[in-house]
């Protein structure tokens, strides 16, 4: 029995119950078809509107830096944390390109040069936002950036002249932004490291003042070899003063402590031992330095060095980047590496006719089988008169009156 003699439309439909449904619609089917197929071949003729794509490629600038300030500082001891630092405010250059290429700032450009609001006909509408045009303008330009680091700006328009000249209006556009935004950049840091340069000069000079003050109360001319003068000067009292004592008592065993010449060691011991007492708490001169201060006076020698020198180290290093700055700020070399530019192209990119028609066909195919099939379904359960065909009938007799 075929499936118009079932008492039940089946559950299940096998490939044979299926293929015997599209055959006894098979005349509906094929005018169907043929009209779909004539749709999609009129709407990718006559309907769909042709476009052209030019691409044009970049090279960003290899760097850390903004520009040649590595070598600068390549010497400074602490040059590998500053890259790094600097590497991470700057940016990768690349990233900067993909951020510019995508701004809206540099599609107002593109959109104002060629007229994007005509050619696009925005100005046949009533009424149209410029949010609108930029969407549009974004559809039709992409920018990417390859494995090698190399950047790839697309252009589609229905005109090839048109969409290679946007896409080298686009690069030179691009080299432009840049340029401001280096500039921009480059005062800001130069006028930033001109203000922190008069600062640190200042601290400078406040901390040089400070250790040659310091230096002029307490007679710190050269610690280290002031140390090494006094410790000897020291030392060779303390040794005078020990051999002293011993012919003191060579000579109060042969003459007895009464002698004359005794008591005259005597006061040279006793002045001896003065002379030290005295460089071991005042010092003397420039040379000799109060060896009981000195450690807490070394300390405090040590502190101001310290300061010193971090704040030499700062000025040298703001100094450099502060000349860098003014470098660039007056520097006017374009940076955009153009490796091909966009050649007006000979072939479209869309539409893709065949793709479109195949597609068109098939989803048609896939519509018409259901619509067939939902129509048999529907054609058994109203003949059994089945409850769900009941209400599929007042569903369709409801939206009906509600209309």
């Amino acid at each position: 029995m075929d499936i118009t003699g079932q008492r039940e439309f089946p559950r299940k439909l096998s490939i044979l119950d299926f293929a015997l449904i599209l055959v006894e619609r098979k005349r509906f089917l094929l005018v169907s078809m043929t009209l779909v197929s004539i749709g999609a071949v009129i709407l990718t003729l006559f309907v769909l509107r042709v476009k052209y794509s030019a691409t044009a490629v970049v090279m960003p600038p290899r760097q850390t830096y903004s520009s040649p300030l590595g070598s600068l500082l390549s010497g400074m001891p602490f040059d590998g944390l500053l890259q790094q630092s600097f590497g991470m405010l700057n940016g990768d250059a690349g990233e900067t390109y993909l951020s510019i290429l995508g701004s809206r700032r540099l599609a107002e450009k593109v959109i104002e040069k060629f007229n994007l609001v005509d050619r696009y006909g925005f100005r046949k509408k009533r009424k149209y936002y410029f949010e609108d045009v930029l969407k549009k303008f974004n559809k039709n330009v992409d920018a990417s950036q390859g494995d090698l680091g190399t950047i790839s700006i697309s252009v589609r328009d229905t005109s090839p002249e048109a969409c290679a000249a946007m896409a080298n209006f686009i690069v030179e556009q691009l080299d432009d932004v840049n340029y401001q935004i280096t500039r921009s950049r480059a005062h800001f840091q130069r006028t930033f490291f001109e203000n922190r340069l008069s600062d640190i000069r200042r601290d400078l000079d406040s901390v040089h003042v400070r250790f040659a003050k310091f230096k002029t109360e307490h007679s710190y001319l050269d610690l280290e070899t002031q140390l090494s003068a006094t410790i000897q000067t020291i030392a060779e009292l303390e040794a005078s003063a020990m051999m002293v004592d011993m012919e003191m008592e060579v000579l109060r065993g042969k003459f007895g402590s009464d002698n004359p010449k005794i008591t005259e060691m005597r006061e040279r011991e006793r002045a001896m031992q003065r002379k030290i007492a005295q460089y071991m708490e005042k010092g003397n001169g420039d040379i000799i330095i109060a060896l009981k201060k000195s450690p807490e006076l070394g300390i405090e020698y040590a502190y101001l060095m310290r300061d010193v020198k971090i704040q030499e180290a700062l000025y040298q290093f703001v100094l450099q980047m502060y000349e860098q700055a003014k470098f660039e700020e007056i520097n006017d070399t374009p940076v955009v590496e153009v490796l091909e530019k966009a050649q007006v192209p000979q072939k479209k990119s869309q539409p893709k006719r065949s793709l479109i028609c195949i597609l068109i066909f098939f989803a048609g195919l896939v519509v018409n089988c259901t619509y067939v099939v939902a129509q048999k379904w529907f054609a058994v359960q109203s003949a059994h008169d089945t409850e769900t065909a009941r209400k599929i009938i007042q569903v369709v007799r409801n939206l009906k009156a509600w209309k």
